[in-house]
């Protein structure tokens, strides 16, 4: 039993990213608004992001290296390119802001005190890095109490407000089939584009946070070093964990949280074009069934979205240590420890900045990195499809695997572009 799970955590943290983000926010807000007919859209990118983080594993255990080392046999400089476009997906305080707004709105606190809350959770997320003793540990440890605590929430919020013509309704939204549209709502505008590829990219977990799952891989053979399993046993019981996991896991997390979102809303007037749908959602539970109820969606949603904020700096702060280690001239000169301290401590000012500049929207920050993030998938795809040809083991290689890359970094790059097209012209 213990072999077969040796690899949960990986997939277990790579979910917990992606629920703060795509499951708990965008793709409730998007059924909020246009109906169940947009889920197939959740299922297309979670899918895609169950096989990626299937060949990025595997490529982990076969070189017994991370993907970073990976890709820079493809390219020499894949590594920076990787800290630049995740610096730049990532580094806008979307999570942190949102997690504020739910707080103070939520809670009914003064709206003064949503800065500072912002600012507090931003430096919360660093300083929780950089004195961890062991950060993997810390973030999984965190991550579980969050996510189990959501996880029963939801299950009996679902349970609460279960209905079977809206669960019909619900299974033919992962098949496209929309009230009056197919795949896509009629009608729609520049907005709705830019948050439906932005759920798609988040959709499970989103942009190079995909590549977490290798260092959080590494990590874990460390802590199970004397396991005697084989290689491909490894393979399998990862894709295994993965699928169950993450694939499993995200899916029900979307469709209960998806759900909620329509039957509570269903009505509703004024639904604004933000995420404030949450807090709308959380003041129907209260009146529903008890303020309780209402202010623990509050908090431990806020919990949820803060845990992405603190994977996002952890990531942030591995992708520069093995910037270090990728030099020769750096290599030796500064111990890890400090070079991710560094980098976390960087991204956490950076994030302080930005708030200070009155850049402090959440909708807005977190479109915006998910649409960058959209681009960064296509790149890493591209990455994956030429491991695959030139490096992989022959005994590993299979010919649906270039297919499915060559078909998804077109994905990628073509929504990327036309949304982009769509926005500006």
């Amino acid at each position: 039993m213990k072999k077969i799970f040796y690899s949960f955590g990986p997939a277990f943290l790579i979910l917990a990213l992606g629920v703060g983000s795509g499951e708990f926010i965008l793709w409730p807000f998007l059924t909020a608004n246009y109906g169940f007919g947009i889920l197939w859209g959740a299922l297309l990118g979670i899918s895609i992001q169950l096989l990626l983080i299937n060949l990025i594993s595997r490529s982990t255990l076969i070189f017994k290296e991370s993907i970073l080392w990976s890709f820079s046999k493809i390219f020499p400089w894949a590594i920076f390119w990787i800290l630049f476009s995740t610096l730049v997906g990532f580094g806008w305080p979307g999570f942190a802001t949102l997690s504020s707004e739910l707080l103070v709105d939520g809670l009914k606190l003064p709206t003064s005190l949503f800065l500072p809350i912002s600012l507090s959770l931003l430096l919360t997320s660093g300083l929780i890095l950089i004195f961890a003793p062991s950060a993997y540990k810390r973030i999984l440890f965190l991550e579980k109490i969050a996510m189990s605590l959501l996880f029963l929430l939801t299950i009996f919020l679902f349970v609460f407000y279960f209905d079977l013509k809206e669960i019909e309704e619900m299974f033919l939204g992962f098949l496209a089939l929309g009230n009056n549209y197919l795949f896509i709502p009629k009608e729609v505008t520049a907005g709705f584009l830019a948050t439906f590829l932005a759920a798609i990219a988040y959709a499970g977990s989103g942009g190079n946070l995909l590549l977490a799952n290798s260092l959080y891989l590494k990590e874990e053979e460390k802590e199970n070093k004397d396991m005697d399993v084989s290689l491909e046993e490894k393979i399998k019981n990862n894709s295994r964990q993965n699928f169950f996991f993450f694939w499993g896991g995200g899916i029900l997390i979307i469709a209960m949280l998806a759900y909620i979102s329509k039957v509570v809303l269903a009505g509703a007037e004024n639904l604004s074009d933000d995420f404030s749908f949450l807090i709308k959602e959380a003041e129907i539970f209260s009146k529903d069934i008890s303020p309780f109820i209402g202010n623990s969606f509050v908090i431990l949603g806020a919990v949820a979205i803060f845990g992405v904020q603190i994977g996002i700096f952890d990531f942030l702060g591995r992708l520069t240590k093995a910037v270090k280690n990728h030099s020769e001239r750096w290599k030796n000169g500064i111990s890890d420890h400090k070079v991710y301290s560094l980098a976390v401590s960087i991204i956490m000012l950076f994030g302080l900045i930005i708030l200070l500049a009155g850049f402090d929207k959440p909708k807005f920050l977190i479109t915006t990195g998910a649409v960058i993030n959209a681009f960064s998938m296509g790149v890493i795809s591209l990455f994956l499809l030429l491991l695959e040809r030139k490096f992989i083991p022959e005994k590993f290689k299979r010919k649906k695997n270039l297919i499915f890359l060559f078909l998804v970094t077109l994905f990628y790059f073509l929504f990327f572009l036309y949304v982009i097209w769509v926005k500006v012209f």
